[in-house]
């Protein structure tokens, strides 16, 4: 669990059980339970059985009447906070931690995510609701597709000296959206690397972590794979380097491409050249020669 948490950028928390029973090893903070958060309500199944506002168990062999179970969960449809974009989300209390609740919502497309620690047990989720509305009120799902934004990290950009389509080189960018206030457009935002994670190098691809930002807000995450299609074709040399510098920016190993032809077409008309000089040094030489001497008569 701590392995996993530390992967997905969560850096202030840490498990000391798998209850969620009160530890002084055990914490985390509002942030890193939104990480947490969006890798769960990424899962389909996860979502599916979150999401369920009723379930009911059939009679066994240990009970003659079915039982009937409710998603603690009270902005579910039909719940006594019922909120129409809420999809799923999970209750928890501890004396030493007060009343939480991690929801999920989504509008139009747009997702977002509400935390609270330390609340009470109703005001948790009308603080979801009052949250979910303002944001979805005012801030906006925009596209990167075709931005300058990404320019930077275009195909051609990176990928067009003929070293890396040799190489087979592939590339992967994970960006297409990020989440800005309505009245804000996409020049206004910017991206950079991100200081939180390490740039990952494996034996055939390098993973660089990047960051959106607007003004001092973080609007999006994304990370940048480059791949070397075969083992064969790995090799750092073919791969983008990180600069060594106070604002982090990335280049593109460059190649100068000959034709092996052009290259023995160089040699070829060098020997001829020199071949031309050498006859014509010693014809130089050979007049230089004195009559007597070229007689023989000595």
């Amino acid at each position: 669990m701590n392995q996993t948490v530390e992967e997905l950028g969560a850096k202030d928390t840490h498990f000391a059980n798998a209850s969620g029973l009160y530890s002084d090893k055990h914490y985390s903070t509002p942030y890193d339970m939104a990480l947490i958060a969006r890798m769960c309500f990424n899962n389909p199944t996860f979502l599916t059985i979150d999401a369920t506002a009723h379930y009911e168990i059939p009679a066994t062999n240990k009970t003659n009447e079915p039982r009937d179970f409710y998603n603690r969960n009270l902005l579910l449809p039909e719940r006594t906070y019922a909120y129409e974009y809420c999809v799923g989300g999970k209750t928890g209390y501890l004396p030493e931690g007060g009343y939480t609740y991690v929801s999920y919502a989504e509008k139009d497309g747009m997702r977002l995510i509400f935390v609270a620690f330390n609340s009470t047990a109703d005001d948790r989720f009308t603080d979801a609701k009052t949250s979910f509305e303002w944001g979805f009120d005012n801030f906006k799902k925009t596209p990167l597709t075709g931005s300058s934004l990404t320019a930077a990290y275009s195909d051609a950009s990176f990928l067009s000296s003929k070293r890396y389509n040799g190489k087979a080189m592939t590339k992967a960018f994970d960006a297409s959206f990020i989440t800005l206030p309505n009245s804000a457009d996409v020049s206004q935002a910017s991206i950079s690397g991100d200081p939180n994670n390490e740039t990952v190098y494996a034996a055939d691809k390098i993973t660089v972590p990047l960051l959106f930002s607007y003004g001092d807000h973080n609007v999006g995450t994304a990370s940048l794979t480059f791949h070397a299609t075969t083992i064969a074709d790995t090799g750092n040399g073919l791969l983008p380097v990180r600069k060594t510098s106070s604002a982090p920016t990335y280049k593109t190993n460059n190649a100068f491409v000959i034709d092996l032809r052009i290259l023995i077409g160089i040699g070829i008309a060098l020997l001829i050249i020199y071949i031309i000089y050498a006859a014509r040094k010693r014809a130089r030489e050979k007049k230089q020669i004195p009559k007597w001497k070229k007689n023989k008569y000595y």
